[in-house]
């Protein structure tokens, strides 16, 4: 009976075994389907052979993996339509929304660079965590900075280089992580969004003290409360203290035409008053600018070279 019984919890064991490892396989498979292949270089006009198509494709979805999210390039030629700085956003978003956002009230997490040689326009659609990751703040617009260090690459025409670029910053950004206070604010709508246990969530305004650098704040609060009782304990102690009493014998007439004379000694006290500025501050990312697009709220920002 023991060895029946054994045999049947190995069987039963190596079948659970079976369906996790065909589970993991179907998720493997269907993040190949949807995920990566989409995660690549589209260049419009055929400005790269197949070798360099290859490399920058690599170079895309290694970013893409490294981050676990969504990266795509798009190019058009210098011969192509001169499109808009406003229209080339609009066209971002879209592609953006055709190759990434599932059909859910969620925004898929990531950007997309679109290159618009015809005009010199460079810009990045960021979605999801991307709006975070590589915020538009003014007080640290890493996106400008993005598109600032590809476009000395541009400048030379040399387009593989500015898009590898892009990559690696997008690589850099992603290990700095969020900055410290970062949101977005949706010029259309007014909402707020914000990361929250590594989520991104959305309200009509911030959680009451977000962003704040409470470590500074706790040491701030307990050295102004410690100097507040050191101060205060020595102004008690000051004005309890014992003056030396004189001896009786500063009393004693040595001559009866003798006099003698008295003072009264005082003690006193100076306090002065130093303002310490308790204002916080809202950390190093502050508030970025997205707006709506196709029901979903998009980051991002462009420049010319």
């Amino acid at each position: 009976m023991k060895k029946k019984k054994l045999i049947r919890m190995l069987s039963a064991a190596a079948a659970l075994l079976i369906s996790v490892l065909l589970l993991t396989v179907n998720a493997a498979a269907a993040r190949e389907e949807t995920y990566i292949p989409n995660c690549k270089l589209y260049d419009e006009d055929g400005l790269f052979d197949e070798i360099q198509t290859a490399d920058l494709n690599q170079k895309i979805r290694s970013a893409s993996d490294y981050t676990d999210m969504y990266v795509a390039v798009v190019i058009y030629g210098p011969d192509s339509e001169a499109y808009s700085d406003n229209t080339v956003k609009t066209m971002a978003m879209q592609k953006y929304l055709d190759l990434f956002q599932p059909k859910t009230k969620t925004d898929a997490d990531g950007l997309l660079l679109i290159l618009n040689l015809s005009t010199r326009y460079a810009y990045i659609a960021t979605s999801g965590m991307g709006q975070l990751y590589y915020s538009n703040a003014d007080s640290a617009n890493r996106i400008d900075k993005m598109i600032e260090n590809m476009k000395s690459s541009l400048r030379a025409e040399d387009y593989k280089g500015a898009i590898m670029q892009f990559c690696n910053d997008v690589i850099n950004y992603y290990d700095k992580g969020i900055p410290r206070g970062a949101y977005t604010k949706d010029d259309q709508t007014g909402e707020y969004f914000w990361e929250e246990n590594g989520q991104l969530v959305s309200g009509t305004e911030l959680p009451r003290f977000y962003g704040k650098n409470w470590p500074a704040v706790i040491g701030i609060s307990a050295g102004v409360g410690l100097l507040t009782a050191l101060i205060t304990a020595l102004i008690i102690r000051s004005r309890y203290k014992l003056v030396k009493s004189l001896s009786a014998t500063n009393y004693i007439s040595q001559n009866e035409t003798q006099f003698y004379e008295r003072n009264d000694m005082f003690i006193r006290t100076h306090t002065s008053k130093t303002r310490i500025d308790s204002g916080g501050s809202g950390g190093g990312g502050g508030g970025g600018h997205s707006s709506s697009f196709g029901g979903h709220s998009f980051g991002g920002g462009g420049g010319h070279w």
